[in-house]
């Protein structure tokens, strides 16, 4: 069955996330937080992205931003496939990164933005799976700003 298409259109707003192969690190330290938040920004420059928020985990990312151009498929294909080789080359790997598709959330309630960002880090910082996002909360949030994190690093 094929896949179905993205639902792309000028000034759409999504939520997006992508998770690692077999949900292992996409990040592996604070150079790696770095070059994703850079690698993010020259998507989001390259097409016209107004971003929004976003957070960075260990394995996982999400990022709420608005398409003035109605390009996510093409940014997003840059993004994940620039990010990856950037981390396969400094890392000496090989093959995928992220697990499967990214998903994408089209938002059209203008309360729903807040609402994840504010309900996925409350929710998150008890998680199991995500049990040190305090320790990332540096590289997360509005979009991507850099905030002390109130745990101790490892």
């Amino acid at each position: 069955m094929p896949r179905s298409p993205r639902i792309e259109f000028e000034g759409a707003v999504y939520h997006v996330m992508a998770r690692g192969n077999r949900r292992e690190p996409i990040v592996f330290d604070d150079h790696d937080r770095k070059m994703f938040e850079a690698t993010f920004a020259e998507a989001a420059e390259m097409t016209g992205w107004q971003v929004f928020a976003g957070v960075l985990l260990d394995n996982h990312y999400h990022a709420v931003f608005r398409t003035p151009h109605g390009n996510l498929v093409d940014g997003m294909k840059w993004f994940q496939n620039t990010f990856t080789r950037r981390i396969n080359c400094r890392h000496r790997l090989w093959g995928h990164l992220f697990g499967g598709r990214y998903r994408s959330i089209l938002i059209e309630n203008k309360d729903y933005g807040g609402a994840v960002w504010r309900d996925y880090l409350r929710t998150a910082k008890v998680s199991e799976e995500d049990s040190r996002v305090e320790e990332n909360l540096e590289f997360s949030t509005a979009p991507f700003n850099r905030k002390k994190a109130t745990a101790k690093s490892k």
